[in-house]
């Protein structure tokens, strides 16, 4: 059991600090959005923070599927809701790249510009061949706003994402905000979340056991 200074409610807490960190990140970068869109990227972010919704998992690791894949896999879908799951899964794992992890594609053979090209046109197919029903027509208003301004919800991301001190760990997936957060939640190291309380996580005043 942890001192409530340093405990955090992972399900309430990250997402009100992801959604007050992506509304002010958007005024800083002089970015009108769109409530709704708001709050798809802060649900994305929400649901990524944990590995095991972000990362494909083997029997021996974790690992990501490349982009490539989720397309075939779209080209090769029997239904067109299989088709569209799979457009959803890689614009957003483009957009999250792009927007959290771009230091990293520095050391990848495939840059930041492929992800960002393939997001973009995922999230605009998927306005493009909305059906009527008023569920993916309120899908195709955020996608279409997604695809239209990727760049600009990236370099949002961007400003939002936690660097270390000293500036050279921030090309680390490992230091990472998010990697960091999914750690304490496996581990419940009390330093993990003390750190993470530092990095401006609003923290919750329960108390969590292990």
């Amino acid at each position: 059991m942890f001192e409530s200074d340093c405990v955090i409610n992972p399900e309430s807490s990250l997402k009100a600090y992801f959604h007050d960190a992506l509304a002010r990140a958007t005024e800083q970068n002089e970015l009108k959005a769109e409530e709704h869109t708001l709050w798809y990227l802060t649900n994305l972010l929400n649901t990524y923070s944990r590995s095991e919704q972000f990362f494909d998992y083997l029997p021996d690791r974790g690992t990501l599927t490349p982009l490539a894949e989720y397309y075939q896999r779209a080209v090769e879908a029997e239904s067109t809701h299989e088709r569209r799951m799979h457009l959803q899964r890689l614009g957003d794992v483009a957009m999250f790249i792009s927007g959290m992890f771009a230091p990293a594609l520095k050391r990848r053979p495939v840059g930041v510009a492929y992800y960002m090209s393939m997001g973009e046109s995922a999230y605009s197919t998927l306005a493009d061949t909305a059906s009527n029903t008023s569920r993916e027509q309120t899908q195709a208003e955020i996608f279409s706003d997604l695809a239209s301004r990727f760049t600009s919800f990236v370099n949002v991301l961007s400003s939002i994402r936690p660097h270390t001190s000293g500036g050279t760990g921030q090309d680390q997936i490992a230091d990472n905000l998010l990697i960091k957060i999914d750690e304490w939640q496996r581990t419940g190291d009390p330093t993990l979340a003390c750190e993470l309380r530092e990095s401006g996580i609003v923290l919750s005043t329960e108390e969590v056991t292990h």
